[in-house]
């Protein structure tokens, strides 16, 4: 087993997402149709590394409200 890293979306026992990492048989046929199609790419030991989820909405100020859009009235001026 070896382990590929996805670049494109791909149903691989589920759904995939770029980015993820995946254990397939290097000599497999589904393996190497998606290596043909640039799916997916083998990748080293040392590229694999853990991602730190964080939350991306802190920091973003809500006290301030988006002006108001004033557009035409029904063609009247």
């Amino acid at each position: 087993m070896a382990k590929y890293i996805v670049i494109r979306g791909v149903v691989i026992d589920g759904a995939r997402q770029p980015g993820d990492i995946v254990e397939l048989n290097p000599k497999s046929q589904q393996t190497m149709e998606l290596m043909a199609y640039g799916k997916i790419r083998l990748v080293a030991e040392e590229e694999i590394m853990d991602v730190e989820i964080t939350n991306r909405a802190i920091g973003v100020d809500t006290s301030i409200q988006a002006p108001i859009k004033r557009g035409r009235k029904n063609g009247r001026n």
